[in-house]
């Protein structure tokens, strides 16, 4: 989304960092770790997280980027109609090394 890019926004900087796992989206889903979950077993949860911290991890640096529809009020609603149309970036992966994928 073109706002999380607006200089108000409360949305990371151009250093993102990020986990990731082959489990995501197969062993792992999105209903075990969504908050109605998570408020009523949190241990749970954090187990998920570190598995999936613990196969894999990346680093994004985003070195440009160009938006469309930047509002002169950031704090209006109008923020959600910004659009990012390009940015460029680079990103650092690093997994076990032992990893065959199926």
């Amino acid at each position: 989304m073109g706002w999380y890019f607006l200089p108000a926004a409360n949305a990371p900087s151009t250093e993102r960092w990020f986990m990731f796992s082959p489990e995501v989206g197969d062993t792992i889903t999105w209903d075990m770790v969504d908050p109605p979950i998570a408020r009523s077993d949190s241990s749970v949860v954090s187990a998920l997280l570190d598995g999936i911290e613990a196969f894999g991890r990346g680093e994004m640096t985003i070195s440009d980027y160009r938006l469309d529809g930047v509002p002169s009020d950031v704090s209006s609603n109008s923020k959600y109609d910004v659009k990012l149309l390009s940015f460029k970036f680079r990103v650092v992966l690093s997994w076990p090394a032992n990893y065959k994928s199926q």
